[in-house]
């Protein structure tokens, strides 16, 4: 396994939108969520031909996490992330409430054994303009005007 460099992310996540988005997903309640999970590390492992560090629906003390990256790698940091991914059927509010729930499980982690991350995609102006003014979120990347990704450290 190769350790994944989460800096990557602002180039890799427009990359596999590009390649791999079908638009009606972004209708279908928590359904791109776990489709981001599984298809973007299995997507990044085909393109690059090398199999890299991510577990998927870990539970590290009481905290279960949609990825654990880089936790079989020496000397890479290890992180620990939740992911949100906004439909059209997940309200602004109901939706800032579940990453607000994220960011506080993703707290009770042991900072001393992995970095937190929060990655959140929102698909509509005003959820990305509250989970960047409200919770303090900035920019991974844009793809074109459907999708804004956005992370933060808890």
């Amino acid at each position: 396994m190769e350790p994944y460099d989460i800096t990557r992310l602002p180039s890799d996540l427009p990359a596999w939108l590009s390649d791999r988005l079908l638009e009606p997903i972004l209708y279908v309640e928590g359904g791109w969520e776990y489709w981001l999970q599984i298809d973007f590390p299995s997507w990044l492992d085909v393109k690059s031909g090398m199999q890299y560090d991510f577990r998927r629906e870990v539970t590290v003390g009481s905290v279960r996490l949609d990825w654990l990256i880089n936790d079989n790698s020496f000397n890479a940091e290890h992180w620990a992330v939740e992911l949100k991914a906004q439909t059209h059927k997940y309200p602004m509010d109901r939706f800032v409430r579940a990453v607000k729930a994220d960011l506080d499980k993703l707290s009770r982690l042991d900072r001393g054994a992995f970095e937190p991350l929060m990655v959140a995609a929102a698909i509509d102006e005003t959820t990305y303009d509250a989970l960047v003014t409200q919770l303090g979120f900035t920019d991974i990347c844009q793809w074109g005007s459907q999708v804004a990704f956005v992370w933060r450290q808890p």
